[in-house]
């Protein structure tokens, strides 16, 4: 049994040394990737697309003949249910840094990763934000600060900039942060 604690110890501080950050006075440039951010409160950025290819899903949810299953950090996946046997990809509510939502009514209530959304989905291909309550939630610090399937250097996430949308490759200064 002590044996299984010391192998996962050493796994877990192997996991832990892989996504890190380095202190340093050292300067140099090199290609990596950069986080690109919007505003928490740009609710611009919350509007109905055309269906779309799904990365990173999560639990479905069936309401009233229809399916919505989260596309984390990104947003909602709508299926029409009206045929079971084959739902049908709709669209894609694009709600930058989500994670969790649920559906009362006509109201969709979803997390931008800070503040909690009340969106009126009355008319699901035009999705509008009618409230929110601020600061309800406190960004993903574990999983939405590095590029996804990405090995190498990359600029730290630095929250207070906004909500992360996207990573671009770029030509950085002294990237702190990396993976292996």
């Amino acid at each position: 049994m002590w044996n299984n604690y010391v192998k996962l110890s050493i796994l877990a501080g192997f996991l832990i040394q892989m996504i890190s950050c380095v202190p340093s006075t050292e300067s140099w440039t090199e290609v990596g990737m950069e986080p690109q951010y919007v505003s928490p409160t740009d609710f611009t950025q919350v509007y109905t697309e055309g269906p779309k290819e799904s990365v990173d899903q999560g639990a479905p949810l069936e309401f009233n003949g229809y399916i919505y299953i989260n596309e984390r950090f990104r947003g909602i996946h709508v299926f029409d249910n009206s045929d079971p046997a084959n739902p049908e990809k709709t669209f894609f509510w694009r709600i930058p840094g989500n994670t969790e939502f649920t559906i009362n009514d006509d109201y969709l209530y979803a997390d931008n990763s800070r503040h909690l959304l009340t969106i009126d989905i009355s008319d699901p291909a035009d999705i509008k934000v009618v409230n929110f309550v601020e600061d309800v939630y406190t960004p993903d610090m574990g999983n939405n600060n590095y590029p996804p399937y990405y090995v190498g250097r990359f600029e730290c996430v630095e929250f207070e900039k906004g909500i992360v949308v996207g990573w671009v490759s770029k030509v950085l200064d002294s990237p702190r942060c990396y993976i292996f």
